[in-house]
């Protein structure tokens, strides 16, 4: 049973190539097996590819075919619990770890010649008086780690003129961030991670996964066994439900292009 294309969207009907990797067929062995083809699983096959390693990703449908095909493509800096991560590294350690991500995507995209419309600049508005005093002291902070070149501080006439629009009465521009077409970055990452030697399957759906020495890794379509199993399926997989049962959630996000 084949698995679906791409939902009906801005970013799909705008994608570089369809892509047309095979359907799994029989038996296979890898040394690791990534099942979902979204940015984490790309992302960690590309990697895992740059240092030599035997790596396979099995899709059920088409590379980047969930959010990470449609969502808003804001390139923007940040970490969930930095209080946790205080307790372990220095902050200025943690303030580098903020922007590392972006940085990661921006060299792979000059790289591999990815082109996926990326684009710098960000600006972050205040609506009252103590949001502008956060933004302030964030910008002071960022002066203080040799990243002010970066940011710039904007009254409210600048913020009018740039966004068309009285409500805010100041923000902060940082060209470290920025924006980028989702879809063709991910779908540009699994190309260069094919070319290193990672071998992807799409159109297969995983039913389950068997453990042992090596792990064997059942789908609709044939099989794999594999030294290590990474499961990036997000909402899209009932895998492993005894290990990973309420750790994912559902969540919407709506977006409009014009």
């Amino acid at each position: 049973m084949n698995g679906e294309e791409h939902t009906a969207s801005y970013y799909a009907a705008t994608r570089n190539n369809q892509t047309t990797y095979p359907q799994l067929e029989g038996e296979h062995e890898t040394d690791i097996c990534i099942i979902g083809g979204g940015f984490t699983g790309v992302a960690c096959a590309l990697t895992l590819a740059e240092r030599g390693h035997s790596v396979t990703i099995v899709e059920q449908n088409r590379t980047s075919w969930g959010a990470s095909g449609r969502n808003g493509g804001q390139l923007i800096h940040g970490l969930s619990g930095t209080k946790h991560l205080s307790k372990h590294l220095s902050w200025d350690k943690i303030r580098q770890l903020n922007y590392r991500g972006n940085e990661i995507i921006k060299d792979r995209v000059e790289k591999y010649g990815i082109d996926c419309d990326l684009k710098s600049g960000y600006i972050e508005v205040a609506l009252k008086k103590s949001h502008m005093e956060g933004i302030k002291q964030d910008y002071d902070e960022h002066v203080e780690q040799g990243l002010g070149e970066h940011l710039r501080l904007v009254d409210e006439g600048e913020v009018g003129e740039l966004l068309g629009t009285d409500a805010y009465m100041g923000g902060l521009m940082n060209d470290l961030n920025g924006h980028l077409h989702p879809l063709n970055l991910c779908t540009g990452e699994a190309a260069a991670a094919a070319k290193l030697g990672a071998t992807i399957f799409e159109q297969t759906e995983v039913t389950g996964i068997t453990h042992g020495t090596q792990a064997r890794i059942q789908t609709t379509t044939g099989n794999i066994v594999a030294n290590k199993v990474l499961i990036a399926g997000n909402a899209y997989h009932r895998l492993e439900p005894g290990k990973l049962s309420g750790l994912v959630f559902p969540a919407g996000s709506y977006i409009i292009a014009t």
